[in-house]
């Protein structure tokens, strides 16, 4: 069997993926083990596993003649299969049972002699050095079973797991709508299913169920005739059978629908009550998300292609019987509604004779497969879009039509097949190899060049990310800083692909070198945690007292950036020419090379970016992060040495590949049509212009996507890795296609294509924004069948950011090897490395200004909706221009045919015209802005957004407005709420009261009333309440101008407009990058962040920052810190009281309003009692009832915390610091909790005041109260 090992091992990774993420959504309970899922104790079920597993792969091979065993002997065995099967019919009786468990269970006695012959000759072979023990027939046997069990048992393990996860993964169908639009049909569907299930004979009713339930078994039994005939490579019998379980997942997806189980027994006789419902799509419980298409009626149509090209007709007679059963069964027993089996029809005939193609096929080159496709892809689009679909509810003339036509383009199409395959002639005879797949023999193995770069990638997004973490918290949390940083490192990247590239060209051993410089990056990043040291110390001397908005802090960050990232950016810049230099020594194809050598480092960066977020940097920290990514640098270095001492000449191999004349183009690749000096010229230019462009397109559509996720998806730690991880797998996935579409296309069709393919990604996906919001809030009624842990949601956050973030991505990769080969193979005569240099050098440049662009910029001044479109507008105007300047190369794409070329103009430029009108003109900020993504549901609505405000630095802040009405008086009040990318920062209403008890909480310890600093403005309503309480000077920090401005303008009645007054100075920055550069101390820090699993908020609850505080504070200086109890987990909260404590003597944790108020100092001043004025308290009675009112809200005292530090042993080990990341990776996680954090947090501190208090005797201490 052709490409068996190939297809064996691809569903096997597979179903080992899906399964881990089936885990993720439904762990196994402590009572059920992994042995008891495979072979189940259950009589019945342990023979029907052992026959699924092995009796069905044996079977095949019996069929198809590659089983050594007789006839005879398989027909005992089959026997001995149905008689137990009717002995523990009597011994264990089991009803219920479907057509193909009963068979399973027949079939264990072949399956279990299948095992124990292959364990025999498999065990004869190991010991057979000579290879003469076993023919060949044997050594095939034992390749084949093995395979074909793994597949066979992979293929069913990865459908079922798809189906069970797509039951919760998809809450909302459109079951309501596809119901209506079937009834166009009168009733088709219905009056079969009330026929089966009322008037139908039990012997007509078996039929039809056996003939239902066998469909996947009698699939792949038509394996066996396929391979009696030896036609499995002509008919590439796998590829057609696999690959539409692959494609019935994305569909599935793309339009979910239930069928009629989804109206849970009510189907078809009490169906009246859909009638006044709203159109839509609407909340289904936990059902099999598997209706459209009918992937049953699609398998048994697709059997009867395969059967019409045997040789033995009766396999056809025989399957077309079958898929007329299986066309009444999905109906007849309510799993589908006519419209699933339609719009199958022509799918089974596009899908099946493309997969299929025998000779004389040729599908892409018939009408009336165009046909089948186009009108199956307007089905699904139709289908997709609410307002086609009310179209279609409301023209059942169109549906009945359209239907006819697509019926009948399918009965066509089939037709057409039949008359191709009828007399196929069988194909030749090629003799019979030991193995199952025959490796062409290469001159050297070159695949461990993309270990090395897979590595490489891994251990340079490593460095990428703690190199970004340790300088944000040096230059501070800004985007300026942020943004910053990124330009520095891609700068040294640039410099040193162009570097590199000169220094390739001139040293006869690049492979040598490259081992040098990862060599020195490993080692320069051992000593990179000194030197940011170092540079901290520079960076406080530097900035000291200076505004933190200043624009000579941001020429001390570029210095300070190159000299921290100056040599190992360089130094990883270089490792691409010199890479590319010592491959050209061996390999043909810059092109192909070139996207090799991409693919595998952008892979081994995506995986960094996972692996660095879930598992090393909260495990090992940012030391450890970068003792491991140095260690891999090292042992990229020593593997590349001891490979170039196993290497042949490469002087000889380049000699050698030079004089086949395939120095410029891969194995396969088409060759570009004859061009002269000055049109080369004219296409390395255009190319150049494209890499350099493209660059710009690239990381500005990354920030404009980021930015908006951020909104969508959530702005964690993890979900910005997620964000990073999906785009660089989709440049990988791009990359990697490059090679197979390089063998029809030329390097500027690829080019423009893949631009054209950037624009209309970007277009699409500005219709999703809506949808993906809407499908996060459409979990809420899930939670009461289902609930998402951590890593479920997790899992569904990465498939949001895979929709937004992979298509432009896949096809940014796709070109940037075709543009960069253009553009290299035209400045060879710089050099074959220094070319490449070049063009990295102008890609990089263009990476860095779409950066500046669009972070400093762009967004700003436009906003994501505008800027998208602007993008989109470059892409598209790239693609004009590479199609322009490439012109000569589009006669060869289309083969010549003028018909053709002028068709896919015409529909391109239809395409983009509508694209272009299509676009939306803004998006539906009030959909936007419901913060579903957080805890997977949308209850709290808060009303239209009413004005807003969007940049870089603030994300998309909003002000919604909500009129409500009061329910005792009747009166209507307008309660206008403050949100940033969806997450609530307070309001006009009852948050005013809660955050006056937070900012007046501290006061109870203040005496003086000095200088206070503000961390984080909000509504401003908390800097205004301390306003008011008589501080001489108020400095607040806050990171966006934007909350200020709009706070101002719509809260101004009750913040008083705190910001303009003449004592209040405003700092836009970080508070903690405010602390460090200014000299200023304090009576009072207050501050009030919203969320602390915000991406750089748990910055402000590491050790460093208190230490920051401690040292900011004046003598009597308190400390006021909101602390979350909400969805926050038990351990992450002692952690921060444990920190807090760890620098403070004196610690009070309030809850005021239900949040958390940490209260910290280290003076006995502090622990007395205070009037809110400063005036000293000589007890609780000397307080008026507002006082009393906060210091009841007082949950634990210092000795409550003391005695809580005491309890954990070794407190120093639970402190969250900058190099630990504790609470920066494990906040987030309480989002998923299924308990009431606030009230176990809340009863567990309780508990430890009760528990110190008993140990005292029950005394409570005196504090002066």
């Amino acid at each position: 069997m052709p490409h068996l090992l190939r297809w064996g091992f691809f569903w096997l990774i597979l179903a080992i993926l899906l399964e881990m993420a089936n885990r993720l959504f439904f762990p196994l309970t402590p009572d059920i083990s992994w042995a008891e899922l495979l072979f189940p104790s259950e009589m019945f079920y342990f023979f029907n596993s052992t026959g699924v597993y092995f009796g069905i792969s044996a079977l095949i091979l019996w069929g198809g003649k590659h089983l050594p065993l007789s006839d005879r002997t398989m027909l005992m065995l089959m026997v001995i299969g149905v008689g137990s099967f009717l002995l523990m019919n009597v011994i264990q009786p089991y009803e219920g049972g479907s057509a193909a468990t009963m068979l399973a269970v027949v079939l264990w006695a072949i399956g279990v002699a299948a095992v124990l012959l292959w364990g025999c000759l498999a065990l004869w072979g190991l010991f057979d050095r000579k290879g003469l023990r076993l023919t060949i027939a044997e050594r095939l046997y034992v390749k084949e079973f093995f395979f074909l069990t793994v597949l066979s048992c992979a293929l069913g393990s990865a459908t079922n797991t798809v189906l069970r996860l797509f039951a919760v993964l998809f809450p909302q169908t459109m079951d309501l709508d596809l119901y209506r639009i079937d009834l166009a049909y009168h009733g088709f569907a219905d009056a079969l299913f009330v026929g089966f299930d009322l008037h139908w004979s039990p012997v007509v009713k078996t039929v039809v169920m056996t003939v239902y339930n066998l469909l996947s078994i009698v699939l792949l039994f038509l394996l066996a005739p396929t391979l009696r005939e030896g036609r499995m490579a002509q008919l590439h019998a796998l590829r057609f059978m696999l690959v539409p379980f692959l494609l019935a997942s994305v569909l599935y997806a793309f339009n979910p629908v239930a069928g009629p189980p989804a109206f849970a027994g009510r189907f078809p006789y009490d169906m009246a009550w859909i009638a006044p419902l709203d159109y839509g799509t609407d909340f289904v419980p936990p059902s099999f998300r598997n209706g459209m298409p009918s992937m049953h009626f699609t398998g048994a149509m697709l059997m009867v292609l395969i059967a019409a090209a045997l040789t033995r007709k009766i396999y056809f007679y025989a399957t077309a019987l079958f898929a007329a059963i299986t066309f009444i069964a999905t109906m007849a027993i309510g799993e589908h509604y006519l419209i699933d089996l339609i719009v199958a029809a022509p799918y089974c005939i596009a899908l099946g004779t493309a997969l299929m193609n025998p000779p004389g096929w040729q599908f892409y080159k018939r009408r009336i497969w165009w046909a089948n496709a186009v009108c199956f892809v307007i089905w699904e689009l139709l289908l997709h879009f609410a307002a086609t679909r009310v179209f279609l509810i409301k023209c059942p003339l169109f549906v009945q039509i359209f239907s006819a036509f697509s019926v009948l383009v399918a009965v066509w199409g089939f037709a057409a097949f039949l008359r191709t395959v009828w007399h196929l002639p069988a194909p030749a005879v090629v003799t019979q190899t030991d193995g199952i797949m025959v490796a062409t023999p290469t001159r050297v193995s070159l695949r461990w060049v993309s270990g090395l770069f897979v590595c490489s990638g891994f251990a340079g997004l490593l460095y990428e990310v703690v190199f970004a973490k340790h300088l944000g918290v040096i230059f501070g949390g800004t985007s300026l800083a942020a943004y910053t940083v990124m330009a520095t490192y891609m700068g040294g990247m640039a410099l040193g692909a162009w570097l590199g590239g000169l220094l390739a060209d001139r040293v006869r051993s690049p492979l040598k070198w490259y081992a040098l410089f990862e060599a020195a990056i490993g080692v320069y990043a051992l000593a990179t945690p000194a030197l940011f040291k170092l540079i901290a110390h520079i960076y406080v001397a530097l900035a000291a007292d200076v505004r933190p908005d200043s624009p000579v802090l941001t020429l001390w960050r570029v210095s300070l950036g190159v000299i921290v990232f100056g040599i190992p950016t360089i130094l990883m810049g270089t490792t691409l020419p010199i890479m590319f230099k010592f491959l050209r020594g061996y390999l043909p194809g810059r092109g192909n090379i070139i996207a090799h050598l991409y693919t595998a480092n952008i892979m081994g960066a995506a995986l960094g970016a996972l692996a660095g977020a879930y598992a090393i940097l909260p495990s090992l920290g940012l030391t450890g992060a970068t003792h491991l990514a140095a260690l891999f640098s090292l042992m990229i270095a020593l593997y590349a040495i001891d490979r170039l001492k196993k290497l042949p000449d490469a002087a000889q191999a380049v000699v050698t590949v030079e004089a086949e004349g395939i120095a410029d183009v891969g194995v396969g690749h088409v060759m570009l049509p004859a061009q002269n000096a000055w049109q080369r010229r004219r296409l390395g230019i255009a190319a150049l212009w494209v890499v350099s462009l493209g660059g710009v397109v690239t990381l500005a559509l990354e920030i404009v996507n980021m930015h908006m996720l951020a909104v969508i998806a959530g702005d964690s730690v993890y979900a910005f890795a997620l964000m990073l991880a999906t785009f660089l797998y989709g440049l990988g996935l791009g990359s990697t296609l490059y090679d197979r579409l390089r063998r029809w296309l030329t390097d500027p069709v690829i080019a423009t294509i893949a631009q054209l393919g950037i624009f209309f990604a970007i277009i699409i996906s500005a219709f999703q924004w809506d949808g993906l919001v809407g499908y996060f809030a459409s979990f809420g009624p899930m939670g009461a069948y289902h609930h998402f842990g951590f890593a479920a949601r997790e899992l569904i956050r990465a498939a949001v950011c895979a929709i937004i973030m992979m298509p432009p991505a896949f096809f940014i990769g796709l070109g940037y090897p075709a543009t960069m080969a253009l553009a290299s193979d035209w400045l060879k005569n710089r050099g074959e490395a220094a070319g490449l240099g070049i063009a990295s050098l102008c890609n990089t440049l263009g990476n860095i200004v779409g950066v500046l662009l669009a972070g400093f910029v762009f967004l700003n001044w436009l906003g994501s909706n505008r800027l998208l479109f602007v993008l989109a507008i470059l892409s598209l105007a790239l693609a004009l221009y590479m199609a322009y300047i490439g012109r000569a190369a589009w006669p060869q794409a289309f083969r010549y045919n003028n018909s053709a070329q002028r068709a896919g103009s015409v529909a391109v430029l239809i395409a983009v015209i509508f694209a272009l009108w299509a676009y939306p003109a803004q998006w539906n900020l009030t959909q936007l802005t419901v913060g579903a993504n957080v805890y997977f549901s949308a209850d709290n609505y808060r009303g239209e957004v009413i004005d807003s405000r969007e940049s870089i630095q603030g994300g998309l802040t909003t002000v919604n407005s909500l009129t409500m009405k009061h329910k005792n008086t009747g009166e209507r009040k307008t309660v206008l709420t403050l949100l940033t990318n969806g997450k609530f920062q307070g309001n006009n209403a009852d948050e005013i009261a809660a955050q006056r008890g937070v900012a007046l909480t501290p006061l109870l310890h203040v005496q003086e009333r000095g200088d206070v600093l503000v961390i984080g403005y909000g509504t401003g309503n908390s800097a205004h309440v301390l306003h008011e309480q008589g501080f001489a000077r108020m400095d607040i920090a806050e990171l966006a101008v934007d909350m200020v401005d709009i706070a101002d303008i719509h809260f101004g009645e009750i913040n008083k407009l705190v910001s303009q007054q003449d004592n209040v100075q405003m700092y836009y920055t970080d508070g903690r990058n405010l602390l460090l550069t200014q000299n200023k101390r304090y009576d009072l820090i207050s501050m009030e962040i919203s969320s602390i699993w915000f991406a750089g908020a748990a910055n402000l609850y590491n050790r460093e920052f208190y230490q920051l505080v401690k040292a900011r504070l004046k003598e009597n200086g308190v400390l006021q810190q909101w602390v979350q109890l909400h969805h926050m987990q038990p351990m992450d909260l002692l952690y921060i009281l444990n920190t807090l404590h760890q620098e403070f003597r004196y610690v009070w944790l309030y809850v005021s309003g239900g949040q958390g108020v940490l209260v910290a100092s280290n003076t006995e001043e502090s622990a007395r009692l205070h009037h809110l004025d400063g005036r000293i308290a000589a007890s609780t009675e000397d307080l008026d009832v507002e006082e009393k009112a906060l210091r009841e809200d007082l949950l634990l005292e210092p000795l409550d915390v003391d005695y809580l530090a005491q309890k954990l042993r070794v407190p120093q080990f639970f402190v969250s610091t900058d190099n630990n990341l504790y609470l920066e990776y494990s906040t987030p996680k309480g989002n998923a909790l299924a308990y009431d954090a606030f009230t176990y947090n809340v009863n567990m501190l309780e508990g430890v005041r009760k528990e110190r208090l008993h140990k005292q005797g029950g005394q409570a201490p005196d504090t002066g109260e």
